[in-house]
């Protein structure tokens, strides 16, 4: 069962046609049971032990990275090869900061209740930390 697609793919091809360290890399029997964000660790990690060309981590990255909520790590990744991102990336960018800024907005009363500290931990030890207090009290 594939559940993500993209850099596994192309590690895939790259990890069959040699005899090194590659040939006994797992990350592509793994990747498509794991995480986007554990797959994005895994390659950097794959990157800096050089099992893997750099520039061919970076395009999996790249495509990964495309698929998740990231973009300045996109943008970052363009950056350090001397490119421009896309058009689209900003696009994204402002529709995530956009999402964020709504469900921070929502987010807000349970929020003010654990920036104080005191509180937070005064309701955690007498066990009212949940909604139904929360929201008659707070």
């Amino acid at each position: 069962r594939r559940v993500h697609g993209g850099a596994s793919t192309s590690l895939a091809s790259m990890a069959s046609t040699d005899a090194s360290p590659r040939k006994f890399c797992l990350t592509t029997a793994m990747a498509p049971f794991l995480d986007r964000h554990l797959i994005h660790k895994q390659l950097e990690f794959l990157k800096a032990r050089g099992v893997f060309g750099a520039d061919e981590i970076d395009n999996a990255l790249l495509k990964l990275l495309n698929k998740m909520s990231m973009p300045q790590e996109v943008r970052k990744m363009y950056a350090a090869k001397g490119q421009k991102a896309p058009e689209e990336l900003a696009e994204r960018e402002a529709a995530l900061l956009g999402r964020l800024q709504s469900l921070r907005a929502r987010a807000g009363p349970i929020l003010a209740v654990i920036e104080q500290t005191e509180l937070y931990q005064n309701l955690q030890s007498s066990s009212r930390f949940n909604m139904e207090h929360l929201s008659a009290e707070h």
